[in-house]
């Protein structure tokens, strides 16, 4: 990269730098971002867009996901994850492989596999944990079954007297019910003994944060 000048503090810039530099030798863009990929290392999955071409990558272990679908009308949609394509109603096709190039030109598909299968496949397990919104589809498993079948095991391994069990980030309806599935097979409550459990637990929560605040004060 000698010679370039950073305007960013992205690493983003960096991969387009290499695509640019790329392009100067190569037949077309593909072949030019298929150039770059052999020098970069690293979880990535990015898009670039050229006058007539929308490219998807991933990389080569498959570290970050990326996926694509079909609008009614036919239309091609790119995103990291398939709910993205659930919100405005796409079909999600399939996922992109890794180190697939997906090229979409005068709305028709084609694939570059030239670095497809170099390295074993390594999805960051993040995405299944934290990263991940719980309604996507990543690997053909839902993030929120994944999530609860982890609980079921983090359960089994290394069990507690415990009356429920709740997540760092229990914003997310469907974070919450996961969890409320989870007390229902490890307690024998139905789902809504479960659910009134649930939010008994975060009320006397919130009631003693507070009590201990206004002694604070």
């Amino acid at each position: 990269m000698k010679g370039l000048i950073f305007h960013t503090k992205s690493d983003t810039e960096v991969i387009a730098y290499l695509i640019t530099r790329e392009r100067v030798t190569s037949e077309s863009i593909e072949e030019a971002i298929s150039k770059a990929m052999e020098k970069l290392e690293g979880a990535y999955s990015f898009i670039v867009m050229s006058p007539r071409k929308l490219m998807a990558v991933r990389d080569k272990r498959g570290m970050k996901p990326l996926c694509y679908g079909t609008t009614p009308d036919g239309r091609y949609i790119v995103a990291s994850e398939s709910c993205a394509l659930d919100s405005v109603g796409a079909k999600l096709e399939r996922e992109v492989k890794p180190g697939e190039i997906i090229v979409i030109e005068n709305n028709e598909l084609h694939s570059v596999e030239a670095h497809c299968g170099e390295v074993p496949r390594a999805l960051c397990i993040f995405e299944y944990i934290y990263f991940a919104r719980p309604d996507s589809i990543i690997e053909n498993q839902s993030v929120h079954k994944a999530r609860v079948i982890a609980g079921e095991c983090l359960a089994k391994a290394h069990p507690v007297d415990a009356d429920v069990v709740i997540g760092l980030r229990i914003q997310l309806e469907r974070q919450k019910q996961a969890q409320i599935e989870l007390l229902e097979k490890i307690s024998g409550f139905t789902a809504e003994e479960a659910k009134a459990q649930l939010l008994s637990t975060l009320e006397s929560q919130i009631r003693h944060e507070a009590a201990m605040k206004i002694k604070e004060i």
